[in-house]
């Protein structure tokens, strides 16, 4: 297994999702990852950042050379869930470090990602057209 530290646009785009949609934000804030009342974008991959440093750190034994990111200039696309879940399975994948996996971040954001995955799956036409049973 490999570690690196992702795009500052994967966070960017796994943040604006979270901040945006109703059911991520809530799960976030329930366990105390987001304040309720703040903009939580920056918030959100700045604890992104640490994470993944603190994988790559339990990695590699070393901090990465790579810059810390500018919180404020991380490029936000608005995506497709489809993407959304492509970035949280790679951003997932390099944490996998450590004692990351066992952080509540990562236990948060892995739930966001099965979520994801089952929406995408009830929304394909060949499950809509399956009788139900």
């Amino acid at each position: 297994m490999s570690c690196y530290m992702v795009e500052p646009g994967t966070a960017g785009k796994i943040a604006l999702f979270c901040a945006s949609d109703r059911w991520a934000r809530r799960l976030l804030i329930e366990r105390e990852l987001l304040a309720p009342h703040e903009p939580s974008e920056d918030a959100l991959i700045h604890a992104m950042e640490v994470m993944n440093r603190r994988a790559y750190q339990a990695r590699y034994g070393e901090c990465p050379k790579d810059e810390p990111w500018d919180t404020i200039a991380v490029p936000r696309p608005k995506v497709p869930r489809l993407q959304v879940l492509k970035a949280l399975a790679c951003y997932l994948y390099q944490c996998s470090e450590g004692d990351v996996p066992a952080s509540p971040l990562f236990k948060a954001l892995d739930r966001i990602r099965y979520e994801l995955a089952y929406m995408e799956v009830c929304d394909m036409p060949e499950y809509i057209m399956l009788p139900w049973e």
